[in-house]
């Protein structure tokens, strides 16, 4: 079983040890990373998930074209409600869980109190504390408010450079989000504050051309680097080839729990065809315990996923292929997914 197979590092180990330890509760955090690396290669299901992803906004204001937003329907977008998302936090305080994220499928900053959101989580105790985010709709408060809320660190998905970036992300503008992200240093700086730490990831084949650009441009800004091999989210026919003996850790690693609280085992499952349940019918406790968690557990360990809809046409269990790239002349092997390349939009933004 692979652990984060298709996510790689631009930045090199001195940077990833200091984000390592900037990051902090460093014995927690070693247990955290045990129990994501290694208790599901033994498919062993720790009594309560370490990581819990929360979908705060589904909804999302671009228009990228690999991603599954454009074809998720009107109903599949919305925004959590802040007593629901108290439940949740709550739940996930007595169960002891390490870190959150809240972000899936959607733009988090469309939820007008994704700042309450993370102060209401680190002040009831949760010591990671993150999202994911376009960066679009960031104002100087948000910026802000990104120090003072709590927030451990987030991710801006910055597909390419200039002209790549403006094509794939439209209609956001690469010259803006640069703005807003060397405020947001010169603000930590200003506040002598290290986090939120602050990391900058792109499909592969928008810097497949020269990756030592994009890692040039952004390392003097963020805290780290960070590139992921292409996947064809946005394709209904999911014409790859796939591995009949790829088994996902996630239903031993994590839960992830939709806008109107359903609970899913993964985060590939967009159209959220393999729920778990609700938590506003049962406690998160007993749903991953329930029947339906340990049925897809046993699946994947029979290898016996493809019998279910969602796993058959899941991006990662793709065939992947080892490549050497070189950067700056060091060598880098990563893998890439045989068939999904996103070479079309990253050449036609479409």
């Amino acid at each position: 079983m692979k652990i984060n197979k298709d996510y790689f590092y631009l930045t090199g180990w001195f940077g990833r040890w200091k984000y390592f330890i900037n990051q902090g509760h460093l014995i927690a955090h070693l247990i955290d990373r045990f129990k994501w690396h290694i208790l599901p290669k033994y498919y062993i299901a720790a009594p309560f998930p370490t990581h819990v992803d929360i979908e705060v906004s589904s909804a999302c204001q671009l228009k990228c074209p690999m991603c599954t937003q454009q074809l998720m329907n009107a109903k599949q977008k919305g925004i959590m409600n802040f007593n629901l998302y108290k439940k949740i936090i709550d739940q996930c305080v007595k169960n002891h869980v390490y870190s959150i994220k809240l972000s899936w499928r959607g733009e988090p900053m469309l939820n007008p109190r994704v700042w309450d959101m993370v102060e209401y989580a680190k002040k009831k105790g949760i010591k990671d504390v993150a999202f994911l985010s376009n960066g679009e709709r960031f104002t100087d408060l948000d910026l802000k408010r990104a120090i003072t809320s709590g927030l451990d660190w987030i991710s801006f998905s910055i597909d390419g450079l200039y002209d790549i970036y403006d094509k794939i992300r439209y209609p956001s503008k690469f010259k803006d989000i640069v703005i807003k992200l060397k405020k947001l240093k010169k603000l930590k700086a200003e506040m002598n504050s290290r986090k939120p730490l602050v990391r900058v990831q792109t499909i592969y084949s928008a810097i497949a051309e020269n990756p030592e650009e994009y890692f040039d441009f952004w390392q003097p800004i963020v805290d780290r680097v960070n590139f992921i091999a292409d996947e064809v989210r946005a394709d209904l026919i999911k014409g790859f080839k796939r591995d009949p003996n790829y088994v996902c850790p996630s239903p031993w690693q994590r839960m992830v729990i939709t806008f109107d609280g359903t609970v899913m085992p993964c985060v590939c499952d967009y159209f959220v065809r393999e729920d778990m349940g609700n938590i506003n019918e049962k406690s998160l406790y007993e749903i991953w315990d329930d029947m339906p968690f340990q049925k897809i557990r046993k699946q994947h360990k029979e290898k016996r996923r493809l019998e279910r809809v969602a796993c058959a046409e899941c991006c990662s269990g793709g065939i992947t292929e080892e490549k050497t790239i070189s950067v700056h002349g060091k060598p880098m092997k990563v893998r890439f997914y045989v068939g999904q390349d996103l070479k079309n939009v990253v050449k036609n933004g479409k």
